[in-house]
Formats: C-alpha cells, structure tokens, sequence
C-alpha cells in the first residue's frame, strides 16, 4: 500500500516537474505578446497646443503669445539665440526668466554619459550615413513642401529614409537606433504658435526632451541646427519634459512645421529648403 502510494505521489511530482516549466513558458509568451502587440510600445503622440497665454519675463515685461502647454523647469531658444526657461505658469501667463545653457544642463541631474548604444555607423559604400525621418504629416500637399528639406539633405551627401509615424513604434524606432543614423527626426503638423509676437507664425520649432542620458547631445545638435541659419529664417528651439524617445539616439530630435497656406507654398518650400540645409551643416560640425 505504501509502495503504491509513494508511485502516485511519484508520478503527481514528475507531472509538476514537467508542467511546471511549461506554464512558466506560456505567461512569458503571452507577456511577450501583450507587450508586442498590445498599447505598451506605442509612441504617444504630442499633445495638442489649443490655449493661449501670454509669455512674460522677469519685469513684466510682454515678450510673446503662445499655445503650449508649457511647464516649470522647461525652456525656449528664440531666434535672436536668447535663453528664456519657465518659473511659473498660470491660467493667463507664463513666467519666464533668462537662462544660460550652463544653467539648463545643472538642472537637469539624469544626464550623464551612460545610455542605450547608439554610434554614428558609415555605409560601406563610402556614403555619409543615413538621416530618418520619421512624420505624421499625410496630406499631400503639406508633404510636398516637406520635400525640399529631404532634397537638401541628400544633396550634402546623406541617405534619407521616411518612416510613416503611424506605422512606427518603440521596437522600430530602437532598431533604427541601433542601427548608427546619422539623425532621426520626427515630424509634427503646428498648428497653432510656440511663441509668437501676434504676426503670423510660419517658424518651424526643434523640440528637445529633458530628463534623460541623451539630452545634452541632443540639445547640442538642436543648437548647432537652428544657429547654422541667419536670425529671419531660425527655427525656435525648446525643451519640454514630454516622454519622446529621444533618449535612444544622440542626434534625435522632433520637429514641429507650421502648415503651408495657399499662396504662400512657394515660400514654404524654400523655408524647408533652408531647413534643410542647416540640417546638413549641423551633421557635419
């Protein structure tokens, strides 16, 4: 009797043995695929700029309009290459004061030299490396005043890649990363003003995410872009706390552009033209 017992207790143990490696396989299979194909990879999408304020410094003093959602800590380059970073925010105004970038980087303590890797990898062929433009921007002619930014990169000699932003996601978007480009940037329609002075605004702006391993390079970058064109045709450049992806690529940054009005397309192209350009200049400083 004790014999038998000790076969079925046996046998119940060897099937445990057996199951239990198996189950384990099935969760992380499942995991696995709510993971892969499930919300968790998305990229979110930026969040829109619908109210406006008033932007004002230190004295009181008006220095813009703008319908971002700004937050404390974060900060704005203007094309006359001045440093403004916002103290307080209310339902009517924004505050802000001037800032240095030594003041940016201080603050920001999760910079640091470590990150995912990512290198700048050369073609075999000899060419310069690849830019990756990853938009949003469908309609056919918003996209067709897009075109002269891609023709100007490719003409200093880099490869352009266009990624559909509603067909990327986290994984895509890290094995770009990994694969060493030369830029990625991610395009965004504005439709309304980052910091105007009550004229129409057709300034694109370069958006830099703070609080991660890659911001001090990015910004670098988004600087040395927007300074490489003369104070008229400068995109703005900002800093925002918003999650981006930035942190998996040296040289990521997102791009928001106005969109194109009729009668105003040829002036348009030549903005992105010029963009474009400076884009070139800026990868190879």
């Amino acid at each position: 009797m004790m014999n038998a017992e000790r076969r079925i207790i046996g046998r119940r143990c060897l099937g445990a043995l057996i199951l239990l490696p198996l189950l384990f396989a099935a969760i992380a299979g499942l995991a696995w695929i709510s993971f892969r194909y499930g919300p968790w990879h998305r990229i979110a999408e930026a969040a829109p700029w619908e109210v406006q304020r008033r932007v004002i410094d230190e004295r009181g003093g008006s220095l813009a309009i703008t319908f971002r959602p700004w937050q404390p800590g974060e900060g704005l380059l203007d094309e006359q290459g001045r440093y403004w970073q916002v103290t307080e925010v209310s339902e009517q105004a924004i505050q802000v004061k001037s800032a240095s970038p030594a003041d940016r980087w201080a603050e920001d303590d999760l910079v640091s030299r470590w990150g995912p890797a990512c290198q700048l990898r050369f073609p075999d062929d000899g060419g310069r490396g690849t830019v990756v433009l990853i938009t949003e921007i469908s309609d056919k002619v918003q996209w067709e005043t897009l075109e002269p930014l891609t023709q100007a990169v490719q003409r200093v000699g880099y490869e352009v890649v266009v990624e559909d932003a509603t067909k990327i996601d986290q994984l895509r978007l890290q094995a770009w990363a990994e694969k060493g480009p030369a830029a990625i940037v991610r395009i965004h329609q504005q439709t309304t003003p980052l910091w105007s002075n009550g004229e129409p605004d057709r300034r694109p702006a370069i958006g830099v995410a703070l609080n991660h391993v890659r911001v001090a390079a990015n910004s670098r970058f988004a600087e040395r872009w927007a300074l490489a064109l003369p104070a008229p045709e400068r995109p703005l450049v900002f800093w925002h706390r918003q999650a981006s992806q930035q942190h998996l690529c040296p040289r990521m940054l997102d791009l928001w552009v106005p969109p194109a009005v009729p009668g105003e397309l040829a002036q348009a192209e030549k903005r992105m033209d010029a963009l474009g350009g400076a884009l070139g200049r800026a990868l190879d400083s």
